[in-house]
């Protein structure tokens, strides 16, 4: 849902290059054809679907020593070529836009289901921070399972979870109106989906940064707005589709769309060609020595503000609509609005960072982005501003626009801490580092989900803008004393070279 930085000789302040740093330390070996190739046995194949009718999932899978998404071609070497391999990204787009789509759809229709059942804004966000939880829990256990399973396999694994609990929640629809049930039932399906959410993203995540070590910006753009056009159409195609037919018919739509993805990854292939013993030789203090770093724990610490920016929503934005009398059949416009201005923040913020090296300012910037969000959202309770429909949708859109620059360009600062510090890219410290971050995030919006839920309860939702805008506004001050820092720092080195 990262920044583009290069460390310098003397140690001084971090510069990008432009396209994003090469990861990967010059010295790394070429992976042995025995675990990167395709056997010079096998018969070679085309790249294309591999199955032609009679042939079963199960005989593909077995026919090619279970990677079912490997590469038949003999010359194709994973860890060579980071332009190679680039085909993936098609089911990259199509999973994240479907995945965020039954996200954001949630917003509003879960919440009019949640109010049937007599559920408060507390109870609802405790449905929402079901998923963060789990998803926490999933994207931590990720940095394991990568040891054991192809990256492909847990995409795979992943998104087959959250179509599943996607559909499950649509079917919630049918359930006799009773909140204890529902209740269990809902964070049920929800911690599935948060499981399912954790394992794609930190798959996919590793996998970009592993893979387009020398140019993942361009990737890692065309991932967030995937995202930010998947949660765009959420809420209006969801609201369209209930409207022709009842609740449940977006989530089952959602839900398929979702499981084709695995077509995608056949038809392709997929490559999973990534040698496990290369995760394997590594311990787990040495993936995640990188946590010692000061600057990388700031680096989370925004993450998971930038958790706190979205997950503010779930539960709240119905709130602040309802403050100034707008009905529901415009209430998916301004979920909408969200992620439509998180598509463009990653354009914008992923651009300015790759292009003017200048990561640390651009942070900067999205936390002030943030902060102004909050300040018309609520508004706030000391600032005597009017609540307005316009101003509460610019603040949602300032929103989803900061929370981009919160999240891509700081995951990969955390990313390239961990890999700059051992001169090591292997795929075991970049799942190590994209799982911290994804958790980070998660951790901000579990929060958010239940402070925010209960403040609205308590004192309306203006009274938790209050708050939020607080903690961004004085994290901003933290943002912009490593901004400054880093440019001292850099000077320095400069004059010293």
């Amino acid at each position: 849902s990262n920044a583009m930085r290069q460390e310098n000789g003397s140690g001084g302040g971090g510069r990008a290059v432009n396209g994003g740093p090469r990861l990967r330390d010059a010295a790394d070996k070429t992976p042995s054809p025995s675990s990167c190739e395709a056997s010079s046995e096998e018969a070679h194949l085309p790249h294309g679907p591999l199955w032609s009718g009679h042939r079963t999932f199960l005989s593909i899978y077995r026919d090619d020593d279970g990677k079912l998404f490997a590469h038949r071609d003999s010359s194709f070497h994973c860890n060579n070529g980071d332009d190679n391999g680039i085909a993936w990204l098609w089911m990259v787009v199509w999973c994240n836009c479907f995945i965020i789509m039954g996200l954001s759809l949630q917003g509003f229709s879960l919440q009019s289901l949640a109010t049937r059942h007599g559920l408060n804004y507390f109870d609802t966000g405790s449905l929402f921070s079901a998923t963060k939880a789990t998803a926490i829990v999933g994207s931590l256990l990720s940095h394991s399972l990568m040891s054991v399973i192809y990256p492909s396999h847990m995409m795979v694994f992943g998104v087959v979870l959250k179509a599943l609990a996607v559909a499950a929640l649509g079917a919630l629809h049918w359930l006799p109106v009773n909140e204890t049930v529902f209740m269990a039932l809902g964070a049920t399906v929800k911690s599935i989906g948060g499981v399912g959410l954790s394992l794609y993203f930190t798959a996919t995540y590793s996998l970009l940064f592993y893979k387009h070590q020398s140019s993942y910006i361009v990737p890692l753009i065309l991932s967030e707005v995937a995202v930010g056009i998947g949660g765009l159409l959420g809420p209006i195609l969801g609201f369209v589709l209930i409207e022709v037919w009842m609740y449940p018919l977006p989530y089952f739509a959602v839900a398929g769309c979702m499981l084709l993805g695995i077509l995608i990854a056949v038809a392709l292939p997929l490559d999973s060609c990534v040698p496990l013993e290369k995760t394997l030789k590594l311990s787990t203090c040495s993936a995640v020595a990188f946590l010692a770093d000061a600057r990388v724990l700031v680096d989370l610490v925004t993450l998971a503000l930038g958790g706190i920016t979205m997950a503010h929503f779930d539960t709240t934005l119905i709130a602040h609509l309802t403050s100034v009398n707008v009905s529901d059949p415009h209430a998916d416009y301004s979920f909408a609005v969200v992620f439509g201005a998180y598509a463009i923040g990653a354009i914008i913020f992923g651009v300015v960072t790759a292009k003017f090296e200048a990561d640390a300012l651009v942070i900067f910037i999205a936390q002030l982005v943030s902060c102004a969000a909050f300040l018309f959202v609520g508004p706030v309770q000391f600032i005597p501003i009017p609540t307005k429909l316009w101003l509460t949708r610019l603040g949602v859109g300032l929103a989803g626009f900061a929370a981009a620059g919160q999240f891509l360009p700081v995951m990969a600062r955390v990313v390239h801490s961990a890999t700059w510090r051992n001169q090591s890219s292997d795929l075991w410290t970049i799942t190590a580092a994209v799982a911290v971050s994804y958790a980070a995030s998660q951790l901000g919006g579990l929060a958010a989900s239940l402070f925010s839920a209960y403040v609205a309860d308590v004192s309306g939702p203006a009274a938790a803008c209050t708050v939020l805008f607080i903690i961004q506004a004085s994290w901003a001050v933290a943002r912009f004393l490593v901004w400054i820092t880093e440019c001292a720092m850099h000077a320095h080195a400069s004059r010293v070279s």
